[in-house]
Parts: C-alpha cells; structure tokens; sequence
C-alpha cells in the first residue's frame, strides 16, 4: 500500500472511488458531474498538498482524502471558478451547497481544514482508511494547521465509528449530521 500527494492528472480515478463510495448510485450523468465540481474537483486543483491517495500494491488507485486546509480560501476558489459551472448545470444550486457547507465556516477558527475520505471496498478492511487519516493528520501538523472538521451522515454508524477511533469528536449534532472535528496540535 503506498499514500502519495494528490496531483490534478488523479482527478478521473478520484471520481470513480467517489462514485463507487456515494449512497447515491441513481444519479445522472449531469448529477455525477455536478457532484465531482461541488465535493472532488477542487482539491487535486488546489489543495493537492493536504490531498493524498492510496495505491494498492499493483498500483491501482484505491482511495483518497481530499482536504482544503483554508476555509476562505476554499469559498473564495469555489465562487470564482466552480460556481458558474455548478449554476449552468443546476441552477440555484449553489446556495443550497454554500448552505450545506456552512459548517466549515463555524469551524474554521479552531479547524480551519476540512476533509472528504473515501476507500474503495475491497481496501476497507486493510487499515486503509484509517493509515491516510493518519497520513494526512500528520501533513496537516507539519503545517501548523490546528484542526480539520468534516460532516457525515448520523445514520452511517460504521463511518461515525471510523472518525471517532481516528480521534474525531462531535462538534454540534444537527440529528441527520454530525459535524465532527479533531485537533491536530
């Protein structure tokens, strides 16, 4: 198993694991689309220094943990360069995504880095996950980033449970999300 720093030429592997991992297996192609630019294409782009991927021994991507570790460089990047492609595919879209990502601003004072993490299945049971959250915990302390937050759904037990044995805790319970986040310092 090898972890490396994400680079812009990962983004079509990126987007299979994100597809094989999504809870949403009925999306359109336009959806699928939408997804990538709203949760997966920015961080190759511009954050592949806190963005890292696992390759299995044969060399197949099996995974990653994609990390921006500014907030108001994040929405700043969002609003000039992906919401005018997330608007002509779904318009009025954006709103409701800024709404949804608000929890990174909240956060961002004592967990100025937020994270997406997503293992291929047949990785899951090798420690993977939890070896590129220690990987990219140890990148983000290199830095002298303080904290990184995340959000997941309250109903995926096995995800909640993954965060909390990597040292993540419950910031704020909105009953169908938990924001959680984890000190790096």
């Amino acid at each position: 198993m090898n972890i490396r720093t994400l680079t812009p030429a990962d983004l079509p592997a990126i987007r299979v694991v994100s597809r094989k991992a999504s809870l949403h297996q009925d999306r359109t192609p336009e959806q699928w689309t939408l997804a990538a630019l709203k949760y997966v294409d920015y961080y190759p782009c511009h954050a592949g220094d806190t963005s890292l991927a696992l390759e299995l021994e044969d060399g197949s991507f099996a995974g990653y943990v994609l990390c921006a570790p500014d907030a108001d460089a994040y929405f700043q990047t969002l609003e000039q360069e992906y919401r005018p492609q997330i608007e002509t595919l779904s318009p009025g879209s954006y709103a409701s995504f800024l709404e949804a990502q608000s929890y990174i601003r909240e956060f961002a004072r004592e967990y100025p880095a937020h994270l997406h993490i997503n293992v291929v299945p047949e990785a899951q049971n090798l420690r993977a996950g939890s070896r590129l959250m220690q990987a990219l915990l140890k990148r983000l302390k290199e830095k002298g980033i303080p904290g990184v937050c995340l959000g997941v759904d309250s109903s995926r037990k096995q995800a909640v449970h993954f965060y909390e044995k990597n040292g993540f805790t419950v910031l704020r319970d909105a009953g169908d999300t938990l924001f959680m986040g984890r000190r790096t310092d």
